[in-house]
């Protein structure tokens, strides 16, 4: 156990060095790496891990891991802190239990994550015993946390003395003793022992953790063992034949009704209510899904006995079930693609085709163990959302929805009809997608051109005033940062106040007058001259 620790010091260690007082950036590709070389590298010395093929889940930890250096979108920054912690979780569980029971993974997965806490005492017993040396045989024990200790206080004195009389027989050295001793104290200050004494801490407690974790796993503290006298999930046939079959039934009007609207639909004019109607039906339609799922699994895991021909039914009204799914999976898709062509991209619509598609792949081993039962469906599961997942995050969705509605707006000549909603490039993208909007600098329409350089202009004063750490390193914002500062960039103001701020009127103590450090909203597009008659314009800006 001695090298359990020793591994979870190190990487309390480096968590330390990465991560305290920086933003994330390659540090969590650095920890994550770290992490799992280390905690396999444990386990496997221990001879804990009992299958090999679970490990596999290292390559989208460190590809999701990797995102953070990648790209700048805050959502997956937060989704992929918890999706990395869930199949790190996972991978241990899996390799050192051998199997992969939903139920149990669930339960072994909160014993892991939470309980360390608990093991203090027992990590502190693994500390007494693994780290002292024995004096000669039969005496008692001696720390050396004890030896360090009484060889400082032993040893300082004496350096002291001798640094004290080395002053006084040098001047020189003293000046450069002197001056030594003042830049150590104008680094150590409160401040900085605060926040070593805080990281010191914060290590202190990640080994705790860390050993816990792994005290858990090696002492057999998390099993896939079946408790007795359960008999799992019981359901009478009849119910389960009756709930099927009217679900079918219901699903075949549903889904007829659905193809007919759409048909109707696409030649209608008013494509706004089409689109409301296309945005709620999918959400519809995805519930309708996820029941159907869930139908479908309980179904395959009831322990009634059944007959042979209650059996052949449910497992027919299953496959049937299966089908409408993709059916109305399929209907869902039309009516959002429909939708983004007409409005453009948004980071919803995006989502929206994405979950589609993966319960479209879902569908295939539910067909397979629906006709199989000992097909073991969760693995599949878990490969098919794993791979979407990844796949969607290295999509670069932000830099895909900017390009998309620009490419698109740029390419439509009709005037009437040439639109783009740049309120949510500004407002729902990162740093990903400014490589995508410096495109529209020098568009034709003024008040887009002058919004897309105040809103650059801001971003490039953001990005150049916080200088990015080796730890928080991004290759996006790094990438922004470049393509910013080919412009000359400097923040307009609306035409309206640019020529009243040369009038007379505009003098200190007037109402009316406004300094140039205020920060103007270019965002909102209002008639300047009824604010100016009316003696708004003040009160506009103050409230901004």
């Amino acid at each position: 156990m001695k090298l359990a620790i020793i591994c979870s010091l190190i990487l309390s260690i480096i968590h330390s060095i990465l991560f305290f007082g920086e933003d994330w950036g390659i540090s969590v590709l650095l920890f994550a790496i770290s992490a799992v070389f280390i905690f396999i590298f444990v386990l496997g010395k221990n001879g804990k891990i009992k299958k090999k093929s679970p490990l596999i889940l290292s390559v989208p930890i460190i590809l999701l891991s990797a995102t953070y250096l990648l790209f700048n979108n805050m959502f997956f920054a937060i989704m992929n802190f918890f999706v990395i912690i869930s199949l790190f979780l996972i991978m241990i569980i899996w390799a050192c239990t051998g199997e992969l029971n939903p139920i149990k993974l669930l339960k072994n997965m909160w014993i892991l994550f939470f309980a360390p806490v608990t093991e203090i005492a027992e990590v502190a017993k693994e500390f007494s015993n693994n780290f002292h040396v024995e004096k000669t045989p039969g005496k008692a024990k001696n720390p050396i946390a004890w030896k360090i200790v009484k060889a400082l206080l032993i040893s300082l004195p004496i350096v002291i003395i001798v640094v004290a009389l080395l002053v006084a027989a040098d001047d020189t050295f003293g000046v450069i003793f002197k001056d030594i001793v003042n830049a150590i104290f104008s680094w150590i200050n409160i401040g900085t022992i605060y926040k070593f004494a805080i990281r010191i801490v914060f290590a202190v407690l990640l080994t705790i953790y860390f050993v816990g974790a792994i005290l858990k796993v090696t002492r057999g503290k998390i099993n896939n063992d079946v408790k007795p006298g359960r008999k799992g999930l019981r359901i009478e046939g009849m119910t389960l034949g009756f709930l099927i079959t009217f679900l079918n039934i219901i699903y075949f009007i549903f889904t007829g009704i659905q193809v007919m609207h759409i048909v109707q639909q696409i030649n209608v004019s008013d494509i706004t209510n089409y689109a409301g109607y296309a945005r709620e039906g999918f959400f519809q339609l995805m519930v309708v899904s996820f029941i159907n799922f869930i139908i479908i699994l309980l179904s395959k895991l009831n322990k009634k006995e059944m007959g042979v021909g209650s059996k052949s039914y449910i497992k027919s009204m299953n496959f049937i079930l299966a089908l409408f799914t993709v059916v109305l999976l399929v209907t869902s898709v039309i009516k959002m693609t429909l939708y983004a062509q007409e409005f453009g991209y948004t980071f919803l619509r995006i989502l929206v085709f994405v979950t589609q598609i993966t319960e479209l792949l879902l569908i295939l081993p539910t067909l397979v163990y629906i006709i199989s039962d000992k097909f073991k469906v969760a693995k599949w599961y878990l490969g098919i959302i794993v791979i979407m997942y990844v796949l969607f995050n290295f999509m670069n969705v932000d830099y895909f929805i900017a390009k998309q509605n620009i490419d698109r707006y740029l390419n439509n000549e009709n005037a009437q009809t040439r639109k783009l909603d740049f309120e949510y490039l500004r407002k729902h993208t990162s740093a990903d997608a400014i490589p995508q909007i410096t495109r529209l600098l020098n568009d034709k329409d003024e008040k887009l051109q002058r919004e897309v350089n105040n809103y650059l202009y801001t971003q490039k004063e953001n990005i150049n005033e916080k200088e990015m750490t080796w730890q928080s390193f991004n290759i996006s914002r790094f990438i922004a940062k470049l393509e910013l500062n080919k412009y000359n960039l400097e923040y307009k103001y609306y035409n309206s106040y640019n020529n009243r701020k040369n009038n007379t009127i505009y003098e200190k103590g007037n109402n009316n007058y406004y300094d140039d450090d205020y920060d103007y909203d270019y965002d909102y597009d209002y008639d300047y001259d009824d604010y100016y008659n009316n003696n708004y314009y003040s009160n506009y800006y103050t409230d901004l």
